[in-house]
């Protein structure tokens, strides 16, 4: 039972990225071509600290999306992926986090037994995983979510670093 859950969710996971992957394309909303130009001039130019955009205008936000990006740039990658890789691994950061607590959250409430209506054939080791599947699933499920795992924006970099803390 719990390597299907497993299964099941990863797979439910891998489909909605894919879909957000090889959906179409929306590098030139919200503001993401000055992130963009922001990683390429680190790459081009060396301004690792306070990079410009594509205007000659300084950067506005923390350059910590361009540095987690700048390295496969330069490496020879040179695709909307790779440009938008630093919130996609962000997103998987968080959704392991939150596979993370939930299973946590449903471990602690059965060893400390608050669940009476638990099946103790099946409860304890089926539980938490199930729990930790439904949490992720619908983290995935919201539309915000995915929209900012796939954006080259420092949105989803963020969004892991509070939901570690």
């Amino acid at each position: 039972m719990k390597h299907r859950t497993y299964l099941l969710t990863g797979l439910v996971i891998l489909i909605i990225f894919g879909c957000r992957w090889f959906g179409p394309s929306d590098l030139y909303d919200n503001d993401q071509p000055k992130t963009v130009a922001y990683t390429v001039d680190m790459v081009d130019h060396g301004r690792w600290l306070l990079p410009i955009d594509m205007l000659g205008r300084p950067a506005t936000k923390p350059p910590m999306y361009n540095w987690i990006g700048a390295p496969v740039v330069a490496a020879g990658w040179h695709s909307e992926f790779a440009l938008k890789l630093p919130s996609t691994l962000a997103g998987f950061v968080t959704l392991l986090l939150t596979w993370w607590v939930a299973h946590r959250a449903a471990s602690r409430v059965i060893v400390e037994g608050e669940l009476s209506v638990l099946d103790e054939s099946r409860g304890p080791s089926v539980l938490p995983g199930a729990v930790a599947a439904i949490a992720c699933i619908c983290l995935v499920a919201c539309q915000m979510f995915m929209k900012l795992s796939y954006t080259a924006r420092p949105d989803m970099v963020l969004t892991a670093f509070m939901a570690g803390g």
